[in-house]
């Protein structure tokens, strides 16, 4: 027997979260986006504090940033990501960074602008252009954010 914890009507071409979510991806102001900045010493000590340090068997830890915006956490992450996945057994391969971080960012000019960033990070520590491209799209990706449509 299954439970209905709520009921809600539905209305065709009317979902007040689409609509929101839409707005937010589309929307140009940072004021209008809620945009925080966040100082790099700010993100290296509560990147120390929860033990996401290069030291570390990063990529076999799991880390999620859930709006990337211009990128004060992710890029920081990713720098150690790749530091020790080079020194770790196995080195630095696609399968091995995949499961590690998922990133998520709604607004679509925002995404597209540090997908291209992020991408050309990986070619610098030693990725080929097709496994930063294979990192930075599909359905399981390092870059999981609302599509451009």
């Amino acid at each position: 027997m299954t439970t209905q914890l709520s009921i809600q009507p539905r209305f065709e071409g009317f979902c007040p979260v689409t609509e929101a979510v839409e707005q937010l991806a589309s929307e140009s102001g940072l004021e209008a986006r809620g945009a925080i900045y966040t100082k790099r010493e700010v993100v290296d000590f509560i990147l120390d504090l929860v033990g996401y340090e290069a030291d570390k068997p990063l990529a076999s830890y799991r880390i999620l940033e859930p709006s990337f915006g211009d990128g004060d956490f992710i890029h920081p992450i990713v720098d150690r990501l790749l530091a020790a996945a080079q020194r770790e057994p196995g080195g630095l391969t696609v399968k091995r960074l995949k499961p590690a971080l998922r990133a998520v960012e709604l607004h679509r000019a925002t995404y597209m602008k540090h997908r291209a960033s992020l991408a050309e990070k990986l070619q610098e520590g030693g990725l080929s252009g097709a496994e930063a491209e294979e990192l930075g799209s599909g359905p399981i990706d390092l870059l999981e954010a609302a599509r451009p449509a």
